[in-house]
């Protein structure tokens, strides 16, 4: 008596397979994760670094264009009841809407601007008390 044997016709993946490949992409997907983490944070300084960059230089224009008329104290670039002309001119720049903090490498929602009487711009984040600067670069 012959014994024949049946040849398979489902040419699929074992249980064993899917678990071993189930298991090689968690492993590459927690390798992963935290450094797409990084890079979305970095992304976020990058773009406030350029946002108080362009409101530096708008500072620096408005100056320019009212002869550099004294020295502008610590102003919330924010829309308030009594917005400064400086910060007006500040969203003119930008296109009609202020620039906000998106980074948590800085505190607050908004940035703060001065300048000295020599037309030196300094852009920092909204913390009460100590102000980290945000541009220029620390």
């Amino acid at each position: 008596m012959e014994i024949k044997q049946r040849e398979s016709k489902n040419g699929g993946f074992t249980l064993v397979e899917l678990i071993i490949v189930i298991a090689i992409l968690a492993v590459l997907g927690s390798i992963a994760v935290p450094n797409l983490i990084g890079y979305v944070e970095k992304s976020r300084e990058a773009k406030d670094y350029a946002n108080a960059k362009v409101i530096a230089d708008a500072v620096t224009m408005y100056l320019a264009e009212n002869d550099g008329v004294g020295a502008i104290a610590r102003v919330e670039v924010k829309a308030t009841a009594s917005t400064p002309p400086v910060v007006e001119y500040i969203k003119n720049s930008c296109g009609g809407t202020l620039p906000t903090i998106v980074a948590a490498k800085y505190k607050g929602d908004h940035f703060h601007v001065e300048a000295d009487a020599d037309g030196n711009v300094k852009v920092t984040d909204s913390t009460t008390g100590t102000h980290k600067v945000v541009f220029p670069a620390p």
